[in-house]
């Protein structure tokens, strides 16, 4: 009858008639050995080895046994299932009997597969152990794990004060097993690196403070690297009495900060703490102030006794008054980022002889900038500028890397004229650099021979269609191939791109792949980026044709780099 349907007995072994509560009996030998070994992380002998490599193959062979038995039986019930499911709507029933059925047969189908899900369940964890016993890790010299763990915390992003939890590191490494903690707390690098980022920290958390002093004490003497981010803080929130207590318990290991960041709205309200500091950052090599500074006459002089200084990052900052009051030895910088009153910076500029990398920010206008000789930088390596407005007074002779976030082609060719530098890595936003003519950019790299690293922001079909036939070798109207050593292209579109200079692309690329007498194959990556906050509707207008994304895959079968294409392709598609 209907009503009585019965589903066949699947049990879960094949020939032996074990029952279900076997599969808590299930042990491994020599259990005592292993879970000791678990307990204590100490190294089995090589006896232990063999006879865990020996379990671990068994136990992997039994759980794909398991799991295949598990398919079959799920298949079979699922088969009846459907069955009993046409034989009830064909029958008289009520709905609510045929679901009283159902749900009586899904039961026993349940209780058919809790044995084999169970089976597994214990071997997985079986395995599991297994693997934590034969890990290489677990054999390591405490020195070597150590290494790996600076590693690991150093390319995790710093997890700001108050985040003791166990998936942030350096913390996640005590929560592992007993030798990770004791490894952990035992290496003070780890815990080098204080963050203090006032909207990512819960204030009404006690633990702040107790953090902090636990950061530092572990840390010993090592040299630590401390960022504080309080710019949203305001001077009559309740909060700031919180942050002051928290800078009281940090500034006493002044004495050991080797990178220091201060972000805050006004400086002028922090100074004063940090006054009882002077003379204490003796292990300082980089010093990183954001904020707004407008007191005089203060003659602070911070940071006057740093003789390890050598990195000075000043872009956001903004000084009313004259830098001489923080007391840095501009003479001994070999890397600068900096934002002031054009005849501050270049009055700086001139006691920087020593500087290699050169990053030059707002220049703010309170005035005529006063008559003065060039500036020559003689050890001047990278240059980033933003604003050109003090360009005409620099000379580099030995510059190579150029970041020219604004200004005109005319002032870099200036330049370039001027230093008779060869640069070899040039980056450009081109709406700015071309001042609305391309052809500007055609005469610049005519004058770059040696360029190998070319970038290119904010590109426009416009200049795409008077500089991309300008870079194809032996194209028409050019006897020189332009720029023939470039190693790497990047560019970021903006607009939408016509097919045809799709095709003019292609053609670029392949004739710089493509070895030639005149230009030999240089060339090793392309890179496309696109505005990345662009209307969807708008993603089409990038697509290459079908055939230009055939030439593009065909060069990267041969070898070439390109990046961005496939990435493009997703966001249209989605």
């Amino acid at each position: 009858m209907l009503g009585s349907t019965q589903i066949p007995s699947l049990r879960p072994g094949t020939g032996s008639r074990k029952s279900p509560q076997d599969a808590a009996n299930l042990t491994i030998p020599r259990e005592e050995q292993l879970l000791a070994l678990l307990n204590s992380n100490n190294v089995p002998t090589d006896e232990q080895m063999t006879l865990f490599r020996k379990e671990l193959v068994t136990c992997e062979h039994q759980l794909a046994k398991y799991r295949n038995k598990l398919t079959v039986v799920t298949t079979e019930q699922e088969r009846l299932l459907q069955k009993l499911k046409a034989e009830l709507w064909r029958s008289w029933y009520s709905d609510s009997k045929r679901r009283s059925i159902i749900r009586e047969m899904e039961q026993n189908m349940k209780l058919q597969t809790s044995p084999f899900q169970a089976r597994i369940g214990i071997l997985q964890n079986q395995i599991r152990d297994l693997r934590s016993i034969l890990s290489t890790i677990r054999r390591l010299p405490a020195e070597i794990l150590s290494e790996i763990l600076r590693a690991s915390a150093v390319a995790e992003e710093s997890p700001p004060i108050s985040c003791r939890k166990g998936h942030i590191a350096p913390w996640r490494f005590a929560h592992v097993c007993r030798f990770w903690r004791e490894t952990a707390l035992g290496d003070p690098h780890l815990w080098s690196r204080i963050q203090i980022i006032t909207h990512e920290i819960n204030w009404e958390d006690q633990d702040v403070l107790l953090d902090l002093r636990a950061q530092i004490r572990l840390s010993g003497q090592v040299s630590l690297s401390v960022v504080l981010d309080l710019r949203y803080v305001d001077e009559n929130d309740e909060v700031q009495s919180i942050v002051m207590d928290v800078l009281r318990v940090l500034l006493p290991s002044s004495n050991r900060w080797s990178r220091f960041t201060l972000r805050v709205e006004n400086l002028d309200y922090y100074f004063p703490l940090l006054s009882g500091m002077q003379n204490q950052f003796h292990r300082l090599d980089y010093l990183c102030l954001g904020g707004w500074h407008t007191s005089e006459g203060d003659n602070l002089e911070l940071f006057e006794n740093t003789p390890r200084l050598r990195h000075v990052d000043f872009s956001s900052l903004h000084f009313i008054a004259s830098y001489s009051d923080l007391g840095i030895e501009w003479r001994n910088l070999t890397r600068l980022e900096l934002s002031a009153e054009g005849n501050i910076l270049l009055d700086i500029l001139s006691q920087t002889p020593d500087v290699v990398t050169l990053g030059i920010g707002n220049v703010e206008s309170f005035g005529p900038l006063r008559p003065r000789d060039n500036i020559s930088l003689e050890k001047l390596l990278r240059l980033t500028i933003r604003d050109s407005s003090i360009i005409q007074y620099l000379t580099t002779p030995t510059l190579e890397h150029l970041h020219f976030m604004n200004g005109t082609v005319d002032d870099i060719q200036e330049l370039v004229h001027r230093s008779r530098c060869c640069i070899r890595t040039l980056e450009l936003n081109c709406h700015a650099a071309f001042n609305h003519d391309p052809a500007n950019a055609v005469l610049l790299l005519q004058n770059l021979p040696q360029l190998s690293h070319l970038s290119l922001n904010a590109l426009y079909s416009k200049e795409l269609l008077q500089l991309v036939p300008a870079l194809i070798v032996n194209g028409p109207g050019h006897s020189k191939p332009l720029c023939p050593n470039l190693f790497t292209i990047r560019v970021e579109l903006k607009g939408s791109i016509a097919n045809d200079m799709w095709t003019s692309l292609c053609e670029m690329i392949e004739s710089r792949w493509n070895v030639t007498p005149d230009c030999p194959r240089s060339l090793q990556r392309v890179s496309f980026q696109w505005e990345h906050h662009l209307y969807p509707s708008l993603y089409s207008g990038f697509s290459p044709s079908e055939s230009a994304r055939k030439r593009l895959a065909a060069l990267r079968d041969q070898g070439l780099r390109l990046e961005g294409m496939d990435a493009a392709h997703r966001r249209i598609q989605a």
